[in-house]
């Protein structure tokens, strides 16, 4: 949940719950199609509450009382959202605000003035090296 309340804070939410209902309306269909259903806990709870690296929590062996989880928000209905796809959340994001993006580079250092921060980054590959400098 600490990634998706980051993201709600910078108003991302929205987006990472359009993508998840995506996927979700994707695992339905693929149970549509083999004759079985999303079950139903006797609890009230949905039967998956998040994950970690893929694991499923039970949603049995949570404590819906901890404060913790009382005080996340909206953010907590953000469960199941792969890391590609905040990739592409953050990307889009990136993009709009004029970011330019660089893959397969290494940071080697920055410089920084009181309103921005300008990374400095050199390939990683030894052969691309060559070209860079």
């Amino acid at each position: 949940m600490p990634t998706a309340q980051a993201l709600d804070r910078c108003g991302l939410l929205p987006q990472l719950l359009a993508v998840q209902e995506d996927a979700l309306a994707r695992f339905h269909r693929f149970l549509r199609g083999t004759g079985k259903s999303m079950p139903v806990r006797a609890s009230g709870h949905r039967p998956v509450v998040g994950h970690f690296a893929g694991i499923i929590i039970d949603p049995n062996q949570v404590d819906f009382e901890d404060p913790a989880l009382a005080e996340v928000g909206p953010a907590g209905e953000a469960f199941l959202v792969s890391q590609q796809a905040v990739e592409a959340i953050l990307t889009r994001r990136a993009i709009d605000l004029g970011v330019e993006i660089r893959r397969g580079v290494e940071v080697s250092g920055s410089a920084d003035s009181p309103n921005s921060i300008s990374p400095e980054s050199i390939p990683r590959s030894p052969a691309a090296r060559r070209w860079w400098r």
